[in-house]
C-alpha cells in the first residue's frame, strides 16, 4: 500500500511538473512573440509641403500639403528598414504635348496650353532609417505617381523618387520632420525635376 501512494506521488509530482514546464514554455514563446512585435513601429506625419520646379521656365514653385504613413522593424541596434506611404496635395499647372498632359510645363506644339488642377504626387517607397540618440536619419527610394484628373489615365505611369529625412523627437511618441524628395518624371526633358521639401509632425501610432 505504502509502495503505491508513493507510485501515486511521484506520478503527482511529474504531472505537476511537466505543466510547470508547458507553462514556462508558453510564456517564454510570448514574451519572444512580444518582443518580435515591439520592433514594429508605425508612424504618421502631417504637415507642408513646398513643390519646386528645376528647369522648368514655367513653373518655380507652390505650396500644398503633406501627409505620410511609414512601418519599419529593427533590422539591427540602430538600422531599421521598412516601407513609406507618402502624398502631396496641390494645385499644379498642366500643358498639353499632341493632346497628351504635359505636367508642369508648356510646350512648342501648344505653347498657351496652361491650367490648373488639384494634384496629389504620391510615392511608395523602401527607407532605411538609423536611429541615434537625440536624431532619426532615413534614405529611401522608390515610384512616384502624378494622380489628377488632367492626368487621367497617365495617372498610372510611375517615376523613380528618392528622398533624405531627418527627425528630431519632442515627445516620447511626437517628433518634427524634415523631408525632401526629387523626381524626374512625366515626360520631363533632360536636367527637368522638381525638388519637395516637406516639414512635418511624426506620431508614432
Amino acid at each position: 500500500m505504502s509502495a503505491a501512494r508513493t507510485v501515486a506521488a511521484s506520478t503527482l509530482l511529474a504531472l505537476l511538473a511537466g505543466a510547470a514546464e508547458g507553462r514556462a514554455a508558453e510564456s517564454d514563446t510570448s514574451t519572444a512573440a512580444r518582443q518580435a512585435l515591439s520592433t514594429r513601429r508605425v508612424a504618421m506625419s502631417v504637415g507642408g509641403a513646398s513643390i519646386i520646379g528645376v528647369g522648368l521656365p514655367d513653373f518655380t514653385a507652390t505650396g500644398g500639403l503633406a501627409l505620410g504613413l511609414r512601418e519599419d522593424w529593427a533590422a539591427f541596434s540602430r538600422l531599421r528598414l521598412g516601407f513609406a506611404e507618402a502624398v502631396a496635395v496641390a494645385d499644379l499647372p498642366y500643358g498639353s504635348n499632341d493632346g497628351e498632359p504635359a505636367p508642369l510645363r508648356r510646350t512648342g506644339g501648344a505653347p498657351t496650353s496652361f491650367s490648373s488642377d488639384l494634384s496629389f504626387p504620391t510615392r511608395l517607397l523602401g527607407v532605411a532609417t538609423v536611429d541615434l540618440d537625440r536624431v532619426r536619419f532615413d534614405a529611401g527610394v522608390g515610384a512616384v505617381f502624378l494622380l489628377s484628373s488632367t492626368m487621367g489615365g497617365f495617372s498610372l505611369f510611375p517615376g523613380f523618387v528618392a528622398e533624405a529625412g531627418v527627425a528630431v523627437p519632442l515627445a516620447a511618441r511626437t517628433s518634427l520632420r524634415l523631408d525632401v524628395w526629387r523626381v524626374s518624371a512625366w515626360g520631363m526633358q533632360s536636367g527637368q525635376s522638381i525638388i519637395v521639401p516637406e516639414l512635418g509632425l511624426d506620431v508614432r501610432l
